[in-house]
């Protein structure tokens, strides 16, 4: 990130080496690019990046908006943005956090262009995957269940094939499997199962929480599988909000007829 800002804000350098310190890929990466917005943004109105005022920043959002960007990045670059200005404040480089009076962009679940599985076609895949091999296997599994339960293990056990050492996924050549690897295997893997969305490795993080939720699983309890700080995150994975099986209101009707015939 050394080329992102100036020579001599050697203050914002330590702040974001620090901020990405803490993060691993693809998080990291998609920290960056977020960043860069950030700080190209900063370079253009003269602005130091650390000493940015709750008005700048409302002033940024104004300019990401008549830059065209979609609500949804514009929101998850202004929340990165936040989340490092709270870290250098925990880091001692700043005071406060001016990010926190901002009024954060907000994103209707129905705007989010996010790609997520039904279970049944969470299903099809595994079956596919599991068809096609220990390797494609250990991939949608480790993609999409996060954790190890038992048919986890034993596809990571298949895809390792007895060695205890170098990557579990591996490419045609027996190297490490990269991330683009793994978005054209998923993606032959989703052809060969029927299903026609556009799926990344990400999409199985997203297919993980939301079939976990529909399934009832607990927020809480899906927020520490997700690994996620703030519960909120967890709800932004959660692509199956509109769907009225789930609404309130059936739960609320169950119970008072109970009570009625009772």
């Amino acid at each position: 990130m050394s080329e992102l800002v100036p020579s001599y804000l050697d203050i914002t350098k330590l702040a974001i080496a620090g901020f990405l310190a803490r993060c691993r890929e693809p998080t990291a990466g998609s920290y960056r690019v977020d960043l860069r917005c950030y700080l190209r943004w900063c370079g253009e109105v003269e602005v130091d990046p650390l000493r940015v005022t709750r008005a700048q920043l409302e002033l940024f959002v104004r300019a990401m908006e008549a830059g065209e960007y979609a609500p949804a990045t514009i929101a998850r670059r202004f929340c990165t943005v936040a989340t490092f200005l709270k870290y250098a404040v925990i880091d001692g480089l700043i005071p406060n956090n001016p990010a926190d009076a901002v009024t954060r962009p907000k994103v209707e679940w129905q705007g989010q262009n996010r790609t997520v599985l039904h279970p049944l076609e969470f299903a099809a895949l595994l079956a596919a995957a599991r068809a096609s091999g220990g390797n494609d296997h250990a991939l949608v599994a480790l993609l999409g269940m996060i954790v190890l339960p038992i048919p986890v293990l034993r596809a990571i056990r298949e895809a390792t094939d007895g060695r205890d050492h170098g990557p579990i996924l591996t490419n045609t050549f027996g190297r490490r499997l990269d991330p683009g690897g793994a978005t054209r295997r998923l993606r032959r893997l989703c052809a060969r199962a029927g299903i026609d969305h556009m799926i990344s490795p990400h999409s199985l993080r997203r297919t993980f929480c939301t079939t976990g939720l529909v399934a009832g699983v607990p927020i809480r309890d899906m927020q520490v599988a997700m690994r996620h700080a703030d519960p909120r995150t967890t709800m932004r994975y959660d692509m199956a909000q509109a769907n009225l099986d789930r609404h309130a209101a059936h739960a609320v009707a169950a119970y008072l007829a109970g009570m009625s015939s009772g």
